[in-house]
């Protein structure tokens, strides 16, 4: 299971609202400075819940707590505190020491490099800033992860029951794409737009790939509109959209060039 995957998996209330993104940084800002002292490294907020890209009511706020050391005594602290932190939509934090982070750029090049591109410091070093994701890293893990999850998606459209099945697993599912999208978009441009659609409009224009079934499925996550016609029609169209992502990254060079044979 990568750390993509894991930090998927984690719990949170649906409910956050952008008033509660703010309520629930502030929260995270006042509990973890005084519990760590000068142990703590750094403590960020990232990801979606810091950029245009939030979506109330469905994004949750990833929170990155980095330690000189951590212990069991740190697990537990972070152990009290969930429950409340829950339910103001904080999913479970990223708690790391230095070294770990440091050598971990290598084997999460996906999501250490959009931590590094979208986070707000909140207190400490910004160590997020200044990690050296190598291209060829990256690269590296978007083929295997858009492959994965090229695979994963055939598997649960079989085991589906229903077109409503259907429909939430392209609601789900997309998060995960878009992520791969903005990883290749970064390697290519070294930077990605923050909205959802802009980005797959630059993929779209940098590898000459239409990709309407998930830009629809991507419009529906974002309340733009709702599902219409035949599910069947409309999961061909994704399926095919995932296909063609796949075999863009498998094209791409380390440096982000495409036309690889």
């Amino acid at each position: 299971m990568t750390l993509l995957c894991f930090l998927a998996a984690t719990e949170y209330d649906p409910r956050v609202s952008s008033l509660d993104r703010q309520k629930a940084i502030d929260r995270i800002a006042a509990d973890v400075p005084p519990a760590f002292g000068k142990r703590l490294v750094c403590l960020a907020a990232y990801g979606s819940g810091v950029t245009e890209a939030f979506i109330p009511g469905t994004s949750d706020l990833n929170v990155a707590i980095v330690l000189d050391r951590v212990g069991l005594d740190d697990l537990k602290i972070l152990q009290r505190w969930l429950p409340a932190w829950r339910k103001l939509g904080v999913a479970t934090p990223l708690l790391v020491d230095v070294e770990y982070l440091e050598r971990a750029c290598d084997v999460f090049p996906i999501e250490l490099g959009d931590i590094r591109a979208a986070h707000r410091l909140l207190a400490g070093d910004d160590v997020f800033a200044t990690l050296h994701i190598h291209a060829a890293d990256l690269r590296r893990q978007l083929e295997q992860e858009a492959r994965a999850k090229l695979l994963r998606l055939r598997v649960a459209y079989a085991e589906a029951a229903g077109a409503a099945e259907v429909e939430a697993l392209m609601h789900a599912s997309v998060k995960s794409f878009l992520v791969i999208m903005r990883g290749v978009v970064r390697l290519q441009t070294g930077a990605a737009p923050e909205g959802l659609l802009a980005l797959i409009e630059k993929f779209e224009e940098l590898n000459g790939a239409e990709l309407g079934g998930m830009r629809s499925a991507t419009r529906v996550r974002l309340g733009h509109e709702k599902w219409s016609g035949a599910t069947d029609a409309a999961f061909a169209a994704y399926l095919a959209d995932a296909e063609r992502l796949v075999a863009v990254v498998d094209r791409l060079y380390a440096d982000g060039a495409p036309g690889r044979s």
